[in-house]
């Protein structure tokens, strides 16, 4: 058969200046540009110029024949591409060709649908939309034509969090011009970006054997299992499985088995996955998890010497090794394992020390300003000091690093030592539920251990009546509400940002997890009352009382709010948490009590608790 190939090639490379000439007789309209690649491939540079010159002559006595020109710009494209440095040297004929192609027929179907698929960036989304245009006008040239090849690069140009309902959109039209179409992983995407996960579910459980590819498939296994519908992602890898040629998603696998109950299947994947050379070392750590929660001390000893052995930062703290004696207490540790644990003493030693890096300064300003500035300060009603800022600032850093260490270690790990992404921050999830209420109870009793009982007059005393602290509390969180506003206009004006709902809580996708895994009222009793009293006591009771005995009271609540600010990671909405903090430290200054704004955070946080669980019923459609 590759005698008779090559003896074909020859011939039709030796009878093309024949062709060129009988053409002068007889037209003869060229064959398709995959036919005369395959001749390019055993003779590219002697031959190439002779196909062209075919077209040439064929369109010269047809300029109408659109689809031959068609064919023509294909060859031009393809027979000199380099696949490898994806680079056309012949681009700029390539181009041409295609430009004189567009300007002679600017309305055909296939023309455009051709232009379509070189066209890139912004300029294709421009002109997509004008093919669309041109469709509502004159719809009878399209039919059978392919419009819905449109609509589908359309969906996908808008795949981004700006235009995510765009893409919805035209995804949707896609289908509805090709119904055999299956845009079941794209529109689920979409719909997971703007947080309504039932959707999504809904859309993938429909599609999940609309498509025989075991990647696809494995994809739409790993979105559901994100999702939280293990049984439909159970099902998509099972169709996967069928496919034995193709790469199976062996760790999504065996984590959709686990959660179905089948975990005694799981093992076996697990190691598959382990034994890949991509995965490392995410695979080992879900073996390990795996051998500790459903196998016995042996295995998971075994599997975590492996782990470390390979590389030593798979474990860099050594909190693996902790779960292992938790598990199996009578495992003998290694030097190896020693090390480790001294390196998480070393990361405690340093955050016990970094706090220094801003009370030290605070300190020694103050103490410039008193004796050479000759700064008199006035006495507060507030007794905490820098040592309790110190201690605060201590206390803050290393129950975080708690938190994460516990839910999100592995993660991490993964990111500093593989190649491969880790799936760290799922806005919504288990973990994040999880992380955000371990973190919010720590942080309530370690608050309660800087307040004694002689502290307690400072929630209802002070200068105000608490009639009146609680009155100008409710009318400042209007005043904040209103602020919020303004900041949405602005960053809609000059298209900052999109903003989903009215900025008046970081942590809103940490509530919408609590919300979703857990009941509602737990996300109500931290966010509406709990997390404002405590932030209160910490941001305008210590930080704010040990500032203003070394500062004026202006640059110390300046301070405390811009800290508030940052602590709460949001950065496109630093301006709103500067207003909240300075007007909070304001309401304490007048008051010389923390009530005002212990009730101007909790209207605000209900108010934004509102949005949240209105937000969370969408998800939930």
């Amino acid at each position: 058969m590759i005698l008779v190939k090559r003896v074909s090639v020859l011939i039709v490379c030796l009878m093309l200046p024949v062709l060129l000439m009988a053409q002068k007789v007889t037209l003869v309209k060229p064959e398709s540009h995959t036919f005369y690649l395959n001749t390019l491939n055993s003779a590219k540079d002697s031959s190439y110029n002779d196909i062209i010159r075919l077209y040439d002559v064929y369109l010269e006595k047809n300029p109408s024949d659109y689809l031959v020109q068609i064919e023509k710009c294909k060859v031009i494209d393809q027979a000199y591409y380099d696949n490898y440095e994806e680079y056309n040297p012949k681009y700029e004929e390539f181009d041409a060709c295609l430009h004189s192609l567009v300007v002679k027929f600017p309305s055909e179907p296939e023309v455009l649908l051709f232009k379509a698929d070189h066209t890139y960036g912004d300029s294709a989304k421009l002109f997509l939309e004008n093919v669309i245009e041109q469709y509502d006008k004159d719809q009878s040239r399209w039919k059978g034509k392919g419009i819905w090849k449109i609509y589908e690069q359309l969906a996908r140009y808008y795949d981004d969090d700006e235009g995510t309902a765009t893409a919805i959109r035209y995804a949707e039209m896609a289908k509805t011009e090709n119904d055999t179409l299956d845009l079941s992983l794209f529109l689920a995407q979409q719909y997971k970006k703007q947080k309504l996960n039932s959707i999504a579910i809904a859309v993938l459980s429909a599609g999940i054997d609309s498509t025989g590819a075991a990647y696809e498939l494995n994809q739409k296994g790993k979105l559901l299992l994100e999702l939280g519908a293990p049984d439909k992602a159970l099902e998509a890898f099972q169709i996967a499985r069928r496919d034995t040629a193709n790469w199976i998603d062996s760790g999504n696998l065996a984590q959709a088995l686990i959660e179905n109950g089948l975990a005694s299947e799981a093992r076996e994947y697990l190691v598959k996955e382990a034994e890949s050379t991509w995965s490392h070392p995410k695979s080992l750590q879900k073996l390990l998890d795996y051998d500790m929660r459903f196998g016995n001390a042996d295995s998971a000893k075994a599997v975590y010497t492996r782990m470390v052995n390979e590389n030593f930062w798979y474990d860099a703290l050594g909190v693996n090794r902790l779960k292992l004696f938790w598990y199996a207490p009578t495992q003998g540790w290694s030097i190896s394992d020693v090390a480790h644990i001294l390196l998480l003493l070393v990361l405690f030693l340093v955050i016990f020390i970094l706090p220094y890096l801003w009370i030290l300064p605070i300190y020694n300003i103050g103490l410039f300003l008193k004796n050479r500035k000759g700064l008199i300060l006035p006495e507060s009603d507030f007794r905490w000091g820098l040592r309790h800022f110190w201690m605060l600032s201590f206390l803050w850093l290393t129950w975080d690093l708690i938190a994460e260490l516990i839910f999100n270690y592995n993660d991490w790990i993964s990111v500093y030592t593989s190649n491969q992404s880790a799936d760290v921050g799922e806005l919504i999830s288990k973990v994040e539920a999880d992380t955000s209420l371990f973190f919010m109870t720590g942080m309530l009793i370690i608050t309660c251990f800087f307040v004694k009982k002689s502290d307690l007059s400072i929630f209802w005393g002070g200068t105000w009546a608490s009639g009146e602290s609680i009155g100008r509390g409710i009318g400042a969180a209007f005043l904040l509400k209103f602020a919020a506003g303004l900041l949405m206009g602005f960053f809609k004006i000059f298209d900052f940002a999109s903003i989903d709902f009215a900025p008046l809580l970081s942590v809103n996708d940490s509530i919408i997890s609590i919300n979703k895994y857990y009941h509602p009222m737990i996300g109500a009793l931290f966010v509406v009352i709990l997390v404002p009293i405590y932030e209160e006591v910490i941001f305008r009771g210590v930080i704010l009382s040990a500032i203003e005995k070394h500062f004026k009271f202006v640059w110390a609540n300046i301070f405390q709010a811009t800290l508030f600010a940052l602590l709460h990671m949001e950065l496109k909405f630093i301006p709103f948490y500067i207003l909240f903090g300075f007007l909070a430290g304001y309401l304490r200054s007048r008051s010389q009590s923390l009530l005002p704004g212990i009730v101007m955070h909790i209207v605000n946080n209900f108010m934004a608790f509102l949005s949240i669980l209105w937000l969370g019923n969408r998800l939930n459609m």
